[in-house]
């Protein structure tokens, strides 16, 4: 099966994590033995926009390449603001169209694989209209959550593209039914897309934290992802300033960038916890590991989330997990005796979950044995690529079916 996948997320030199999971699942895909092209849009402005750093993804990437899968960069014309989204799949098209037809020459493409429901999937149904093949859509989060409730134009866009895939996929049941709620399609739920090898257990968890410069002794919290207010981050630190004061051996790791990256450190010195609150930055994607593995507990108080990777990594590890019961955490991990949910913003719930756990070791313990066995069930890159390939294999049936006639 030859596929052209589509993903404006992808690592790159400035930032390896960046679309780690994309990355993740193609090569997946490439392991069932797919053969893939992965064409990267990157959206760019004039050079008197993008200098400035506000603007810094305007500018050109060098794209890492992964398992042998060379991506393929393609430039489009993104003006700032949240209405030029609705025009970001159009202007992705026709950028790609010539370059992609010249690829589809050579060796033809069975179906198009939009990793991401907006700009993506719209590529996506005007190059399969183009070509003559099958588009298939994956919702991821925001793409589905919060970009058709911008306005009435964005949520009719939102339901076009619902209505003109050809597959659709979802990382999460909440945004399956989404999907489902607009349009005829039945959405499949795919799950994660860890690496259970890598995202494992600790042979030894004592002589991995001392390796990485903390005490056995310590009770270690983590949090991964961007650093925006949406995240929760602000609720996590008044959590942990109330924490403070009733246990003392304990730190909590941040690991990510973001724009609120400056308001948190200023809040972090306002509460005085500069020494329980350790803000790592972004963390290269072969050592992420190691983070979840020296860690006790793992917090994401998200105002709202799809299927968050940085949970399902955690749970892999055996981390007990605290988060908000938003999108698809609730379907997916919510009766499992894995985690305990919260509602967003609370924070007196986070911080009640944070201090029930930290004291009771043991129920740390059957909680870790539940994260792992639910990670093995859910979260598997395998399971999940040999989901996604016998659907896109019942998807190109058809077309295959109407060129044979």
């Amino acid at each position: 099966m030859k596929i052209l996948a589509i993903t404006h997320n992808y690592p790159h030199k400035d930032d390896p994590a960046c679309g780690i999971f994309a990355a993740r699942q193609l090569i997946g895909l490439k392991n069932e033995g797919a053969d893939i092209i992965v064409v990267v849009p990157s959206a760019y402005a004039p050079n008197f926009i993008n200098k400035y750093e506000r603007y810094k993804l305007f500018r050109p990437r060098k794209l890492k390449v992964f398992a042998g899968i060379e991506p393929v960069e393609v430039r489009f014309l993104r003006p700032p603001g949240k209405r030029a989204l609705l025009w970001d799949g159009a202007s992705c098209y026709f950028r790609a169209r010539r370059k992609i037809r010249l690829m589809h020459k050579q060796h033809p493409f069975d179906i198009i694989f939009a990793r991401g429901f907006w700009m993506e999937s719209d590529a996506a149904i005007r190059l399969g209209r183009y070509l003559n093949i099958p588009a298939a859509g994956v919702a991821i989060g925001s793409d589905v959550n919060m970009i058709p409730n911008i306005s009435k134009k964005h949520h009719k866009h939102f339901i076009h593209i619902a209505n003109s895939l050809d597959c659709v996929l979802s990382t999460g049941k909440n945004l399956a039914d989404k999907i489902e709620a607009v349009s005829d399609h039945r959405v499949a739920v795919i799950g994660g897309v860890v690496d259970l090898d890598e995202f494992c257990l600790p042979d030894n968890k004592n002589t991995l934290r001392i390796e990485m410069g903390f005490s056995k002794k310590q009770l270690l919290l983590l949090f991964v992802g961007h650093l925006i207010k949406s995240k929760g981050i602000f609720e996590l630190i008044r959590a942990v300033d109330f924490i403070s004061r009733h246990i003392s051996n304990f730190m909590l790791n941040i690991c990510g960038q973001g724009d609120a990256i400056d308001d948190l450190k200023t809040m972090i010195s306002h509460f005085g916890l500069q020494s329980k609150v350790n803000i790592i930055g972004n963390v290269d994607p072969g050592d992420m590991h190691k983070w979840y593995q020296i860690s006790d507990l793992f917090v994401l108080p998200s105002y709202g989330e799809g299927m968050p990777n940085s949970l399902m990594e955690a749970m892999a590890c055996g981390l007990p997990v605290i988060a908000t019961a938003v999108g698809g955490i609730p379907y997916s991990v919510g009766t499992s005796g894995s985690a305990i949910l919260v509602e967003p913003k609370n924070v007196n719930q986070i911080q009640k979950a944070m201090l029930k756990l930290m004291i009771d070791e043991n129920l740390r313990k059957q909680m870790s044995q539940k994260a792992r066995k639910v990670a093995s069930m859910k979260f598997s890159i395998k399971k999940n690529s040999e989901k996604v390939m016998r659907i896109l294999k019942d998807t190109i049936k058809p077309y295959k079916q109407r060129q044979m006639l």
